[in-house]
């Protein structure tokens, strides 16, 4: 099991909404943070995102690995329990996975090959029109286009094919 975010010193436990929503205002007002309207999730600035995954990855592996360990776990999930927000829910896991694949000593999680494939075999039948909102928040991902570009290839093509065929 991975840990929350609290047992990661990365915050403090049990703090109210109103402590995390100065902070997300925090961040909104210094243009660090935006609310996505399409997928009504607060997303960082994709460059601020790419500066800090850089730093923690080159001054503190440990850290990199246990943060990417969390968001992964935490956006599972939230699949699970909302299995209809695959197309909010899927671009961040696939994130997160390459991420931790990239920098994981070899052996500790499957290839993502491997990972989809199971993905597509154990989760819930799912209808053409969330196949087709995956593949369009895909489309939109660039920065996940570029981080993995032969998965992100594998995933849209599965989504388009299981989009036209329900």
């Amino acid at each position: 099991m991975y840990k929350r975010q609290e047992d990661l010193g990365l915050g403090e436990a049990n703090r109210g909404d109103a402590y995390y929503m100065r902070i997300i205002e925090a961040l909104q007002a210094q243009h660090l943070l935006y609310w996505h309207t399409n997928k009504k999730v607060y997303e960082p600035d994709p460059v601020l995102r790419a500066l800090l995954s850089a730093y923690l990855e080159r001054a503190h592996l440990d850290r990199f690995l246990a943060v990417h360990r969390a968001a992964l776990s935490f956006h599972d999930r939230r699949l699970e329990k909302q299995p209809s927000y695959l197309s909010t829910f899927l671009p961040e896991i696939m994130y997160h996975y390459v991420q931790l694949s990239r920098r994981e000593p070899a052996g500790q999680r499957p290839a993502f090959g491997d990972w989809w494939a199971q993905f597509l075999r154990d989760s819930p039948p799912r209808d053409a029109a969330s196949w087709q909102e995956l593949v369009e928040a895909l489309e939109d991902d660039q920065e996940l286009m570029a981080l993995a570009p032969e998965e992100y290839k594998m995933v849209v093509s599965d989504a388009e094919t299981r989009a036209q065929q329900r």
